[in-house]
């Protein structure tokens, strides 16, 4: 859990980073800010950049209005300021219904929350993250999952080992050793 912890930690102060930046003047109106924040978004291997402002409304890095988050719960978490900062997993996302963690932290004007900056990685991202050194050896399965046992993802060698696998009980069924425990 640590270097879990770690990488969502390493978000969080990129959501921190770009939060200060729109602070500081940076706005998702402005062509030329806009080439900067699509550099951050290309940097950063983000899916998703946008900005809040507190109704919830969206301006994404390519000052697109995208409608509001109004009702979606990092949102109102971060908004209200009852977090500093928020991770939401989401399942299914657009056309491609891949598997995404949305990081926000609020905007600040004077001290007063006045918006959310939020972003987007693919599960597959942050997997490389994760696993891109074993302290292990390269023939060791890496999992993470949800609180029900589901798998969210796996490491290389976990996607070849276990490729059916859905939740850990697919994983402990199937082995022999687990069997008999």
């Amino acid at each position: 859990t640590d270097i879990v912890n770690k990488q969502i930690r390493n978000q969080f102060e990129r959501s921190t980073i770009i939060a200060d930046m729109i602070e500081k003047g940076i706005d998702f109106s402005n062509k030329k800010d806009q080439r900067v924040l699509s550099s951050i978004r290309d940097q950063l291997e983000l899916c998703m950049l946008g900005y809040a402002d507190r109704n919830g409304n969206v301006i994404n890095y390519m000052g697109e209005e995208m409608g509001s988050i109004s009702a979606r719960q990092y949102f109102r978490e971060v908004c209200s300021g009852e977090k500093e900062n928020s991770c939401q997993y989401i399942p299914h996302v657009g056309t491609t219904n891949e598997p995404r963690v949305l990081f926000s932290a609020p905007v600040r004007e004077n001290g007063t929350i006045k918006g959310v900056v939020f972003f987007s990685k693919e599960i597959d991202s942050l997997r490389e993250s994760l696993f891109h050194q074993s302290l292990f050896g390269d023939e060791v399965s890496f999992f993470i999952v949800d609180k029900d046992g589901n798998i969210l993802v796996k490491n290389e060698y976990a996607k070849k080992k276990f490729k059916d696998a859905e939740n850990l009980q697919d994983i402990c069924c199937s082995s022999s050793k687990w069997k008999t425990i």
